[in-house]
């Protein structure tokens, strides 16, 4: 049975964000009542270590799984001011795979931190979860490196393009950029764009623009994932 730090499991009371995953996630997949009632009645006297009925009801396996699947949207992108305790909340989301943390972590790490190996590792691991906004600046860093990880990008960049989550990732990641300190501000240099008929596909003067709702459709692979590049370079030098 894993245990919780000390002042956790000696009875400190714990955030709302933290106690409301537990109950879902213990209501939903265990499907016990008495032992939910237990812990929901010692959550009602602070003086109680409720944490303590709790540790012996959840498993290692089923905390790993809340950390992993909890929502940060309560968050913001970059939690410059919160308390010790939602800080370590957020450490123990990373710690334990979860893709949006992760994905923040990534952004942060590559293009403030100046850790690319341990920003990249954080970025691909949340893709590989099905993160849709880690797998659009992965696939971007990708099309802005070596010709051989060019198809790689590109295949990330038309997946999110199939879900059409591009406008979505867009908003996301310049929520973070322009809340963190830049010091790789020009790590991402966009190649010419290999399409030859690329003048054709431009539906409009000043395509690609810097505005997150410019999602116009466009046929070509080469020309659309050109243009995601372009956004992600001009949004990280401030155009």
């Amino acid at each position: 049975m894993a245990m919780l730090r000390d002042d956790v499991r000696d009875g400190h009371d714990v955030d709302g964000y933290t106690w409301q995953w537990i109950s879902r996630f213990s209501r939903e997949w265990l499907s016990v009542s008495k032992p939910i009632d237990e812990i929901e009645s010692a959550k009602a006297h602070r003086n109680y270590p409720f944490w303590r009925v709790a540790v012996r009801i959840f498993s290692k396996q089923l905390k790993t799984s809340i950390y992993r699947q909890v929502s940060l949207e309560r968050f913001p992108p970059v939690p410059w001011f919160i308390s010790k305790q939602a800080s370590s909340f957020l450490d123990r989301c990373k710690e334990n795979g979860n893709p949006e943390a992760l994905f923040r972590q990534g952004v942060v790490e590559c293009f403030s931190q100046i850790k690319l190996e341990s920003g990249l590792r954080c970025l691909k691991r949340a893709a590989s979860s099905g993160h849709h906004k880690a797998s659009y600046i992965l696939g971007v860093i990708l099309l802005c490196s070596e010709n051989k990880y060019e198809p790689e990008g590109m295949k990330l960049i038309e997946e999110v393009k199939r879900n059409k989550k591009i406008r979505e990732c867009r908003q996301k990641l310049k929520d973070i950029i322009w809340n963190i300190w830049l010091k790789n501000k020009f790590i991402l240099e966009a190649k010419p764009n290999g399409c030859p008929l690329s003048h054709l596909h431009r539906k409009r003067d000043g395509w690609p623009s810097f505005n997150v709702d410019d999602d116009d459709d466009i046929s070509c692979r080469e020309c659309s994932c050109h243009r995601e590049v372009i956004f992600v370079c001009n949004l990280l030098k401030g155009v």
